[in-house]
């Protein structure tokens, strides 16, 4: 390749980088590869979606409650030191 085919191939790759608009072709391409793909997914059932919802919402709410009795120990536990230490202080 001798170096004016060179240029001509670089210019050509700097047009086709501006030239970004996709065709009508390349368009229906991929909806039409992304319906095929959309077909193949297997889809979780609807009652095997609702156990698994409430077993979602059952730890969350279990882990929240566990959250705030550990927060409720340590404000206790914080307001009984502040209280020693001011009956000690005076």
């Amino acid at each position: 390749m001798d170096i004016t085919s060179v240029r001509k191939v670089k210019m050509q790759d700097e047009v086709d980088k501006h030239n970004t608009k996709p065709s009508q072709d390349k368009l229906f391409s991929v909806i039409s590869d992304f319906k095929a793909e959309i077909q193949k997914v297997t889809w979780t059932e609807k009652k095997e979606l609702l156990s698994y919802t409430k077993v979602v919402m059952g730890c969350t709410f279990v882990f929240g409650l566990g959250i705030y009795l550990v927060d409720l120990a340590i404000n206790t536990c914080m307001h009984g030191l502040s209280t020693l230490v001011k009956i000690i202080a005076g």
